[in-house]
């Protein structure tokens, strides 16, 4: 067991949020707890970026839903499964179908990730 100290605190969530947080966290193993701890910490990193919130909440006024279920939605797709490590390149949206262009960007890019990963 970890020697960290947590704060225990109540928290009221949508059913669907729940029963998406029961099954990430059956499929990686580890407790509801874990997860909600992840993704506070992750929140909160992306919660100073203002563009990030400023596109979710457009997202959620588009899909005329609640941002938890963008939010949500978001982290089905793209949490990372055990063995995976994520990376988000954001890709400059001149560069759609231009193949040449976009691998002259991404070669840079690709270096940098791999010197990372190393």
């Amino acid at each position: 067991m970890s020697s960290e100290k947590f704060a225990i605190m109540s928290l009221a969530i949508y059913p669907e949020i729940q029963k998406l947080l029961k099954e990430t966290a059956k499929s990686k193993k580890v407790s509801m707890a874990q997860i909600v701890r992840t993704l506070v910490e992750q929140y909160l990193l992306v919660a100073v970026d203002e563009e990030i919130q400023s596109q979710i909440k457009a997202a959620s006024e588009k899909r005329n839903v609640p941002t938890s279920e963008v939010v949500g939605t978001l982290i089905k797709k793209h949490l990372p499964k055990a063995g995976e490590v994520p990376v988000l390149i954001r890709i400059p949206a001149e560069l759609k179908g231009n193949e040449a262009g976009l691998r002259k960007w991404l070669a840079p890019k690709l270096d940098g990730i791999v010197n990372a990963l190393k």
